[in-house]
């Protein structure tokens, strides 16, 4: 029937996509804002873990990196290293694809913007509820080839 697949468009606002066997989605999004960057990534191991747990994906996906500032690129190679601890300590696949790629799978243009990539996904799932979750969403289609 096909693998498991878990994906995360990952920042301190996570998206993430779970595509089952019987190739339902399930859509979800994980707030971690915090105080201190330690509280953050410490909630996002917490959070990650748990849905590693509950889904067991047979391959994890992750959005490649894109920073801005530098607050940013730490949070977002943290969220990165943690994906990538929890896949080798799993023994789970994993795999990691560029924003553009996800967007010419969404919307047919590698420059898209969020919203139209929201848009597009929101078509296809109405469940699907902020552009964190529709990133994640695309990041399944883009690995399973549109």
């Amino acid at each position: 029937m096909g693998e498991t697949v878990l994906a995360f468009d990952q920042a301190t606002v996570t998206g993430w996509c779970f595509l089952s066997r019987s190739r339902k989605y399930q859509f979800g999004t994980l707030d971690f804002k915090r105080d201190t960057r330690g509280a953050v990534i410490s909630t996002a191991l917490d959070e990650l873990l748990g849905l590693v747990t509950l889904y067991d994906p047979d391959i994890l996906l992750y959005e490649h990196p894109f920073v801005s500032n530098l607050r940013s690129a730490v949070l977002q190679f943290t969220f990165v290293g943690l994906i990538e601890l929890i896949a080798w300590r799993r023994n789970i696949k994993i795999e990691a694809l560029h924003p553009s790629s996800i967007k010419k799978i969404a919307t047919g243009s590698g420059r898209a913007s969020k919203e139209e990539v929201l848009v597009a996904a929101q078509k296809q799932h109405s469940k699907i509820a902020n552009n964190n979750e529709a990133d994640a969403y695309w990041l399944v289609r883009a690995y399973r080839g549109g």
